[in-house]
């Protein structure tokens, strides 16, 4: 209860803050190119704006090795494509709107329980400014995710529909950029 009360008055400050705050020079990406880390997926991050309208994927793998014999090495990956918009720009802080796609590929130890999802999600993306090229994000939205979608497993499609953002934490929900 305590850390929902604290995201939500975290996002409330955030959000005051970005209507009211006056803006001396804005926080520009136009015609920037960011490298990072995305907490909430375990991946890569890549952020290129146009002007305020940028691109961002995602990348992230994971492997395990096998725990017993006659099991494979298990590999999951999540690629996702996003479209951003800088919704409203200041001095240390910018509110991204987007939305995009996810592509999940989640293995198992077993080659028969491999299993594909297809989701698609939007939301808000408040990102700070750290120092002059260091930024984090913390994105809160809705998704749309489709389960099960790989041949062996069709008998257990399902659909499932949550928030984004609800894990947040000190480092996870947020992802570390680097503008150059």
């Amino acid at each position: 209860m305590r850390s929902a009360r604290a995201r939500s008055y975290a996002l409330g400050v955030t959000l005051v803050g970005l209507a009211f705050g006056s803006s001396a020079q804005a926080f520009e990406t136009a015609g920037k190119f960011g490298v990072g880390y995305d907490a909430d997926l375990n991946g890569i991050n890549l952020r290129y704006f146009a002007n305020r309208v940028g691109i961002d994927l995602t990348w992230g793998l994971a492997l395990q090795s096998p725990r017993r014999d006659g099991e494979e090495t298990r590999v999951d990956m999540i690629f996702v494509p996003r479209l951003v918009y800088a919704l409203k720009m200041h001095e240390k802080i910018n509110l991204n709107t987007g939305g995009g796609l996810t592509f999940e590929v989640l293995g198992s130890n077993a080659s028969d329980d491999t299993d594909f999802s297809l989701g698609l999600f939007g939301g808000l993306g408040p990102e700070i400014l750290l120092w002059d090229h260091l930024a984090v994000e913390v994105f809160f939205g809705a998704a749309l995710k489709i389960n099960n979608l790989a041949e062996n497993q069709a008998q257990k499609v399902n659909i499932s529909f949550g928030t984004l953002g609800q894990q947040l934490s000190i480092v996870s929900g947020a992802t570390f950029r680097y503008y150059f």
